[in-house]
């Protein structure tokens, strides 16, 4: 029998030399070319753990609700047992994420477990005990000997002792004006490190900005009823004068003072409350036991010891931030007591904190749909009382995922009511130019301009769900991919639009040959609607402007990563096509040119309802409707319910196929 070699990632597999008739496994990360080319029992979870494993995702959403939820059976805590469920339900969209880290390892190992009966885990500076403890934990629940081989002190060792970037004398000198503006920023009531001009100007337009507030509060009428607001006013901005039409008054809460949107409020009446003020961490500290979980039993391996630390991490680093947040909003609660609270999501820590303030004095909170819904985490299960989706395709995919359709609300986006003409067509900015760019995308060869629309960047050690398959290897190969097949034609030319919380343009160059980068524009400055009139077609990954893209009437070509399922359908959403090979794309684009792009009518309005009436009032009728009803809303039923019990099976025939042609 084999041994199989248990490593974090390539970087630590180079450093530590197996046998080449003994196979390894990497955690997290892609292997190195040179790694994999010299090996052949090789197996990295990132390549393997694809779509045909989506049953991950849903007990990973089991469990984090479990964890969250008192007496849930197979979970038994050690101590702070209250403290670490509610860690739990405010951190839920982590916990997911993290979830799904640790069960990808044990169902790789279930499914393999007959081809070895040793595991050698190389405990290095990333493989923490948390995951040496994992694969301990499997181990002993499968009869199975594990070693652990610690050489972490064997390497890295100057790097915790010398690994420091500036010299001491550098250090010295910039040391001096650090001091003096932490000791002025203490003088003037700010925390240490956060003075400055801007922070300043936050400040006292926060202090005048709360006596108009005040006054506005003691102004109203008493039969006046007070809405929250948190989310993007982009998205949620044009309820607040459809609530005021109808008696309401606006309550804004950001994390820190909005100065853009402060002439906004002040001119329209509309208060602002900071939940999060700069330098409020102190919380219970030291002193409050760390949640600790005893048992949490899946598949029969206890997974407490893998999650311990991870939850350790959350109390320490994050608790004390929630507890000052709370404690604003409890302060706020008093001044402006609401009675029905809107938000853009429900998945973060602080929204659901607002969520469930709200759940503890019975007043409802509504979600309005911010993006894509393209996998269940960040949508399923929601924390809020109801969701006002973008149409009648988002309200489908979330009844799929389980969500009762007496919480589903279709009315439309307001982000995208000066986008879209009641009548059905476009009138957003750049619409002149947008129309006159269509009229001329006749069928026909002639040059094209594509416009590919990045993602973030996949992190490896946070995978993505396994339905989904986007990992970083995957993605560089898409891009290359896209790059390529456009390149192939000499007239043809690309934009590629980086995401905006992505601005690293020099690691997108790595994938344009330097003889064709005057053919490749990469582009951090332009919106999307600012770029289309130039462009005839649209390629994204992942990309939730894409659809806005394709409901603009422009042809989209989706780029799917291999092995992961077509969680958005190309034709109910209104693009062209799905595609993940060279071949596919070039077939899509030869099509587009010869045939021109395929008619989207009566697909638009099931993706955006928009179209023909404003989301706006709509948004409004259903929240004012929920507040009517009450805070009693349905139960969502389980993800898990839909799991095939032979999915065990299933995997093992899988590879056991795939490791036949291997």
């Amino acid at each position: 029998m084999a041994t199989l070699h248990v490593f974090f990632d390539s970087s630590d597999a180079e450093r530590f030399a197996v046998p080449q008739t003994e196979p390894m496994l990497l955690l997290f990360g892609p292997a190195d070319i040179a790694l994999a080319d010299r090996r052949t029992g090789l197996y990295e979870l990132d390549r393997l753990m694809d779509a045909r494993w989506s049953w991950i995702d849903q007990e990973a959403t089991r469990l984090a609700e479990e964890l969250a939820s008192p007496g849930a059976p197979g979970i038994r805590w050690d101590q702070a047992g209250e403290d670490g469920q509610r860690l739990c339900f405010l951190h839920a969209l982590k916990l997911r994420y993290h979830l799904v880290a640790v069960l990808r390892v044990v169902a790789f190992l279930d499914c393999y477990q007959g081809h070895w009966n040793r595991l050698v885990v190389v405990c290095s500076r990333k493989m923490t005990p948390a995951w040496s403890r994992l694969l301990s934990a499997w181990g002993q629940a499968r009869g199975k000997e594990v070693l652990l081989l610690d050489v972490a002190g064997m390497r890295l060792s100057s790097r915790w002792e010398f690994g420091t970037t500036d010299s001491p004398g550098r250090q010295s000198e910039s040391a001096g004006p650090v001091v003096r503006e932490a000791e002025h920023a203490v003088r003037l009531g700010f925390p240490a490190g956060s003075f400055s001009p801007k922070n300043l100007v936050r400040r006292v337009l926060g202090w005048l900005h709360m006596c108009q507030v005040e006054l506005v509060r003691r102004s109203r009428p008493a039969s006046a009823r007070t809405l929250w607001l948190c989310g993007n006013p982009r998205l949620l901005a044009p309820l607040a004068p459809e609530f005021c039409h109808r008696g309401w008054r606006p309550l804004w809460l950001f994390p820190q003072m909005a100065l853009r949107w402060w002439g906004t409020s002040v001119r329209h009446g509309w208060g602002q409350w900071f939940y999060q003020p700069e330098g409020d961490r102190s919380g219970r500290g030291a002193d409050s036991p760390v949640p600790r979980l005893a048992r949490v039993d899946f598949r029969g391996i206890n997974l407490a010891a893998t999650l311990n630390p991870w939850l350790a991490r959350r109390w320490q680093q994050e608790q004390p931030r929630l507890e000052g947040v709370e404690r604003s909003l409890r302060r706020a609660w008093e001044r402006f007591p609401p009675s029905l609270l809107v938000l853009d999501e429900d998945a973060t820590a602080v929204k659901r904190l607002m969520v469930q303030l709200a759940r503890r004095h019975r007043v409802p909170a509504v979600v309005v749909q911010h993006g894509v819904p393209r996998v269940p985490f960040g949508f399923v299960p929601p924390a809020a009382d109801a969701l006002c989706l973008w149409g009648e395709t988002s309200a489908e995919q979330l009844r799929h995922w389980g969500v009762d359709p007496r919480r589903l609300f279709v009315t439309g986006s307001p982000a995208h009511d000066e986008l879209f003409a009641p009548g059905g067509r476009f009138h957003g900015p750049g619409a002149p130019q947008l129309a006159s760019a269509k009229a001329g995308a006749h069928p026909g060869p002639k040059p094209l301009r594509v416009l590919l629309l990045a993602t973030t960047r996949p992190r490896p050690q946070r995978p993505e769900p396994a339905s989904f398959h986007l990992t970083a290897s995957e993605y560089a190969r898409l891009l290359q991919l896209a790059v390529d097949v456009v390149l192939e034609q000499p007239d043809w030319e690309l934009t590629l639009k980086l995401h905006p919380r992505d601005t690293q343009r020099e690691w997108y160059r790595r994938f344009v040959p330097k003889g064709d980068r005057h053919r490749v524009r990469i582009d951090t400055r332009h919106t999307l609607w600012q770029l289309l009139p130039a462009h005839q077609v649209v390629l994204h990954v992942a990309s939730g402007a894409g659809v806005e893209a394709a409901l603009a009437g422009w042809p989209v070509v989706e780029l799917l990563p291999r092995g992961g399922a077509e969680l958005l359908p190309a034709k109910p959403w209104g693009m062209l096509a799905a595609v993940s090979t060279r071949a596919e794309l070039r077939a899509a684009l030869r099509r587009l040119v010869e045939r021109g792009p395929r008619s989207t009518a009566g697909v638009r309005e099931q993706v955006m309802a928009n179209f023909g009436c404003r989301a706006a009032p709509r948004v409004v009728e259903a929240a004012l409707h929920v507040v009517a009803q009450g805070t009693d809303a349905p139960a969502v039923r389980s993800l898990s319910d839909r799991t095939p019990s032979s999915r065990l099976a299933v995997e093992k025939a899988t590879l056991a196929a795939e490791e036949a042609a291997r």
